[in-house]
């Protein structure tokens, strides 16, 4: 059986990805989340939401840490988190485009010349 495959789905989804390493690369070139790139941390789970509001509220809850001075082991759980949802939200997005573009793609591709 043949798999339907969504390349503006892939585009889409690449550059969704890319955005959220452009947003995050002030937090990975710091090695830490401090008050000096708390915006960037900020944008960086604005553009992974709504599952990383889920997420962080879970982990604010178990850790009781402060959301704009992380180091250490704690920066590598959220830098992690956000690199979960933001592969969660691409993945999601892609199969949406996909299932947006079905009918149009199947009409196309089953007419007769």
């Amino acid at each position: 059986m043949k798999t339907l495959k969504s390349k503006p789905g892939m585009w889409v989804a690449a550059i969704y990805l890319l955005l959220v390493l452009v947003v995050c690369t002030p937090l990975i070139l710091d090695g830490a989340i401090h008050h000096g790139n708390g915006i960037a941390f900020l944008a960086a789970v604005i553009l992974t939401t709504p599952l990383s509001w889920l997420v962080f509220w879970i982990l604010d809850s178990a850790t009781h840490a402060n959301a704009f001075y992380m180091t250490g082991g704690l920066y590598y759980l959220y830098m992690g988190a956000l690199a979960f949802c933001a592969i969660l939200n691409a993945f999601a997005l892609y199969h949406l485009i996909k299932y947006v573009t079905y009918p149009r793609t199947k009409y196309l591709t089953n007419r007769k010349s």
